[in-house]
């Protein structure tokens, strides 16, 4: 695999539309990175915008990543290529080329706070469901137990079994 890929980072390495890169995950500096993309096995390969990328699935011959390469690796919508944005997203990207650094230091905060409450009431919506489940567990299990305990199922069991062998138990005096 590291021979085929340095081959690839060779035949794009001069590329000024295709970037082929790599990021060393066992490096503390470079973990929040790959944690963030929730890379876990190594090597782990991605292709994309570096707002939405995506796991490559394919063979890992160095011809295999140069045809994939060749047909999928294109410029995409960004501040370098606004000509490739929709007309609503060059709208937004300029919108912000217009403010002051200090106005999309704030309307950039604005957003990730957003975003982070999300993520927060998705964690605290998880963390309740875990509660909750935990709770059903505790309550199925000492229901069981109680069940268990009160000698009607192990007795039922018995004469069902007993009388499955052909026995018969309903003459017997208590």
């Amino acid at each position: 695999m590291a021979e085929a890929w340095e081959e690839l980072e060779q035949a794009f390495a001069n590329s000024n539309t295709k970037l082929i890169g790599e990021i060393d995950c066992t490096d503390e500096a470079a973990a929040p990175i790959c944690e963030g993309e929730g890379i876990e096995g190594y090597p782990t390969l991605k292709w994309g915008s570096v707002y939405d990328l995506q796991e490559y699935g394919g063979t890992r011959s160095f011809l295999a990543l140069k045809k994939f390469a060749d047909r999928h690796l294109k410029p995409i919508c960004g501040i370098k290529s606004i000509q490739l944005c929709d007309k609503a997203t060059r709208k937004e990207i300029r919108r912000w080329q217009k403010m002051t650094l200090e106005e999309l230091d704030a309307e950039l905060l604005a957003k990730t706070e957003e975003y982070n409450a999300i993520e927060k009431g998705k964690e605290e919506f998880v963390a309740n469901l875990e509660a909750q489940y935990e709770k059903a567990q505790e309550e199925q299990k000492a229901a069981k137990e109680e069940l268990k305990n009160s000698g009607s199922l192990p007795l039922m069991k018995a004469v069902a079994s007993y009388r499955r062998k052909g026995g018969d138990n309903s003459k017997d005096e208590l």
